[in-house]
């Protein structure tokens, strides 16, 4: 699993081992919430999505907006931790961006002018973004319709979000 130290697009460390330690670098016991220290870049801060509900629902509504004026005929979808209610997350929104195969080139391009690129090297049936100056941290998955990360982007959180099972297994990564 790839973690980013926080407000930063750039992993720090990928795979199993390389959670340091499970308190939060200054020592304190957090409330409710799970904590890791990531390699020596920063420290992660886990919280049930409900502390973030209202700030994510803006985010997404407007960032679903800004979207949906550039590209016309995506679905737009918010997916990830702030997604689900229980889940642990970090508090950033993910949106999940899908077009049909057609469109993806077009729509690549207008939320290129957008957002700032993530992972570029990997864009392939799908893109990557994040908004440097959002808060919370908005990122954007742009999907071909019927594609893996399509599939990754929405089928998986639709399961984890209908599991009560699941999120709890999803709580336990954190």
């Amino acid at each position: 699993m790839t973690r980013r130290a926080l407000n930063s697009p750039t992993p720090v460390c990928e795979g199993q081992g390389t959670l340091l330690n499970s308190r939060p670098s200054d020592g304190a016991i957090l409330d409710s919430a799970a904590s890791f220290r990531i390699s020596q870049v920063g420290t992660a801060r886990f919280f049930p999505s409900e502390r973030f509900a209202r700030q994510a629902s803006e985010a997404f509504a407007e960032h679903a907006r800004r979207i949906r004026e550039r590209v016309p005929g995506a679905d737009v979808r918010h997916v990830g931790g702030t997604s689900v209610p229980g889940l642990l997350t970090t508090g950033d929104v993910d949106l999940h961006v899908r077009v049909e195969p057609a469109d993806f080139l077009e729509a690549r391009s207008a939320l290129y002018d957008l957002y700032e690129p993530l992972y570029q090297d990997r864009w392939r049936e799908s893109a990557y973004f994040f908004d440097p100056d959002s808060d919370p941290r908005v990122e954007v998955a742009l999907t071909e319709i019927g594609n893996i990360d399509d599939l990754h982007h929405g089928e998986a959180w639709r399961r984890i979000a209908d599991d009560p099972h699941l999120v709890e297994r999803y709580n336990a990564l954190n």
